[in-house]
């Protein structure tokens, strides 16, 4: 005899009230057959996850080449020397708030200095590179591109790496308010497709974030 709770439901009959979940996979089927597989199969779930996000490419870039990065996704950290004074881990050490890839580096002075500043960044206490900021007075801009002669590969920025900052030359000058400061900046390895913005051209056809 067969089990009445494994028997099946003719398509044409009225519905019970009551049946909350069946009234869920009939509005929702997409998305509680996802749930389904993501629950019985963890490994077809990660293949059909990342399928997604190249058909999510396709759909919204006309390719399947991961679209370039934007300005928005710049992250940044900024020494401020208050002394110049020649020396090893002169100011606080700071995170790595998000990971991607060093690309530039800015020095700003707010005094004159008579002498060249040089300023060692270091990543988990490792030299990444050197930047030195010329002779100059108030306002003065240096500007340093990565990779460059100066810098010490790799260029990469992991997630809450830490940063630390040696001053190897100076002119000794110094100021309760800020001699100078210098700006780190790096790219996200995020891409476009993960940004709660609306894509470009085409709608997203798939959402299966974990």
């Amino acid at each position: 005899m067969a089990n009445p709770s494994s028997s099946l439901v003719d398509p044409g009959a009225p519905r019970r009230g009551g049946n909350k979940s069946g009234s869920s996979v009939k509005s929702e089927p997409f998305g509680h057959l996802i749930e389904h597989i993501k629950q019985t199969d963890p490994m077809l779930w990660e293949a059909l996850r990342r399928a997604s996000s190249q058909i999510n490419s396709l759909a919204n870039f006309g390719s399947l080449v991961t679209p370039p990065l934007q300005a928005a996704q710049i992250h940044h950290r900024t020494l401020l020397v208050k002394d110049t004074t020649v020396g090893n881990d002169i100011a606080d050490r700071v995170p790595v708030q998000w990971p991607g890839t060093l690309f530039r580096a800015v020095g700003v002075l707010r005094k004159t200095i008579i002498a060249p500043l040089t300023i060692r960044v270091n990543k988990n206490s490792q030299p990444l590179f050197t930047a030195t900021i010329p002779i100059g007075s108030p306002g003065q801009t240096a500007e340093f591109d990565f990779p460059g002669p100066n810098s010490t590969a790799p260029l990469d920025m992991g997630d809450e790496e830490v940063l630390s900052w040696d001053i190897t030359a100076s002119d000794g000058s110094a100021d309760a308010n800020g001699v100078a400061s210098l700006t780190v900046e790096w790219t996200s390895k995020q891409n476009l497709t993960s940004i709660q913005e609306p894509p470009t051209k085409k709608s997203q056809v798939l959402n299966m974030q974990p």
